[in-house]
């Protein structure tokens, strides 16, 4: 799949690329509002399978990056939803997703100071869940909260 979703009713190929660009990341907060992600909110929710992700502190305008990992998981999932975009040009059918965040934690909120922002990571309890297609939104809306800081593991990287 290509990271950056195209809902399925992207009109052609130049939109697409700029709903690539544009949809890299979905927003809890708003996600059931926006046009490009509410259907796939309700039908295509998917976990995106990782080990980690960099993120940077920011200090007097200097970036220092930063692997974030979970303590007790050597792979873990982020909340995501996908779709199907079909080029009506080409006839090509593209996969796309896009990784949803959400309020920083604690951790988060001191490593990525800018924008305080972080990936909706799924505990194991949770990633069944995430897939049910009968959730409700209130039972979406409950998944898609910042993770316990105490799980989680970050240290500083070369840059």
């Amino acid at each position: 799949m290509q990271w950056g979703l195209i809902p399925f009713w992207s009109p052609d190929s130049a939109k697409a690329k700029t709903f690539v660009i544009n949809n890299l990341n979905a927003r809890a907060e708003t996600i059931f509002e926006k046009k490009s992600f509410a259907p796939s909110l309700k039908a295509k929710r998917c976990i995106i399978p990782v080990t980690g992700f960099y993120e940077s502190r920011e200090v007097n305008k200097e970036k220092y990056p930063y692997f974030i990992s979970l303590k007790n998981q050597e792979i873990f999932s982020f909340a995501g939803i996908y779709d199907t975009w079909k080029d009506k040009e080409s006839g090509a059918s593209i996969k796309s997703f896009s990784i949803i965040t959400t309020e920083a934690n604690p951790l988060m909120a001191k490593i990525h100071n800018n924008k305080l922002r972080m990936p909706v990571i799924l505990t194991k309890e949770n990633e069944m869940n995430w897939l049910a297609q009968e959730l409700h939104d209130e039972e979406i809306k409950h998944l898609l909260q910042p993770l316990d800081e105490s799980l989680m593991h970050a240290h500083t990287v070369d840059r």
